[in-house]
């Protein structure tokens, strides 16, 4: 998979496997915001943190990776990604320790939170505006970011309702949203995982057009390289966004996994959990 570099200053590459180039863009659009996201120049929304201390502090290199289980292992490589850009693993958790991040519920009936056997779940009742979040201890200007999610299934065989794996500049202050930046991996619209990036223009919203990941409901491994003006999205190992120029913001974001129900999800909402069996972040090798 190869796509040609424009000129500086300009725009978006997408690519999908077998190499084909989809389309060069950078419109603006209206941006359809994950629930919580703060308006620029807002104070990030409240969370609370359970009283185990942050993911980040415990130990690389002692979590197994997959779908739950016992044991420690040598960490992987992230998929996909050339392994002369994968610097030191930072962050090798499980479901069990993620469930140790801040956390937020939404909708008058709160979603859940439960982990087990080294696997996170989310969950929502289905109803409008209902599920729950976690959030990052700590912020990041750049990096490699991996999660190994199981997307629940709607009726119609697509995913289910308005799943994420994002990172976003509204929790952490630094910048006011939509300026400081923000990077869908994977937002569940209207039954298919896309990916999107968002930024801002002295506060004025502008996106990156988003990208058909896939629809399949199931287990994905999903990656981001995150460097200086540059942002690759792989899925399952396979490159299906790459873009790069200086609206690429490095400020700093907080990573937040998400299972909601929404308008702008699978409709209508349906009870489902999204489960997270492993995270993992890396320094890029030229940062």
């Amino acid at each position: 998979m190869t796509g040609r570099r424009a000129a500086a200053g300009a725009v978006t590459v997408l690519i999908v496997g077998g190499g084909m180039l989809l389309g060069v863009a950078a419109a603006a659009q209206q941006h359809a915001r994950m629930p919580g996201a703060g308006q620029a120049g807002s104070s990030r929304p409240a969370a609370t943190a359970p009283a185990r201390s942050p993911s980040a502090n415990i130990p690389a290199g002692s979590r197994e990776r997959g779908q739950g289980g016992k044991g420690a292992h040598d960490p992987v490589k992230p998929a996909g990604v050339p392994a002369s850009a994968v610097g030191k693993l930072l962050v090798n958790d499980t479901g069990n320790e993620l469930a140790s991040w801040p956390r937020q519920a939404r909708g008058g009936e709160s979603g859940s939170i439960s982990h087990s056997h080294g696997v996170l779940y989310l969950s929502t009742t289905g109803a409008n505006g209902n599920g729950y979040s976690i959030i990052s201890p700590h912020t990041y200007t750049s990096g490699i970011f991996e999660a190994r999610i199981y997307f629940p299934g709607a009726r119609d065989g697509k995913v289910a309702d308005w799943p994420a794996f994002w990172l976003s500049s509204a929790w952490s202050g630094a910048v006011g949203w939509p300026d400081g930046g923000e990077m869908d991996l994977a937002e569940g619209l209207s039954g298919v995982l896309y990916d999107s990036y968002h930024y801002g223009v002295q506060g004025t919203e502008r996106s990156i057009t988003k990208t058909f990941a896939t629809s399949a409901p199931g287990w994905h491994t999903i990656t981001g390289v995150w460097k200086a003006d540059e942002w690759e999205v792989y899925y399952d190992g396979k490159l299906v966004k790459w873009i790069f120029g200086p609206y690429v913001a490095n400020h700093p974001m907080n990573v937040i996994l998400s299972q909601y129900q929404g308008n702008l999800g699978n409709q209508p909402g349906v009870a489902a959990t999204l489960r997270i069996s492993y995270f993992g972040i890396w320094r890029v090798a030229s940062s």
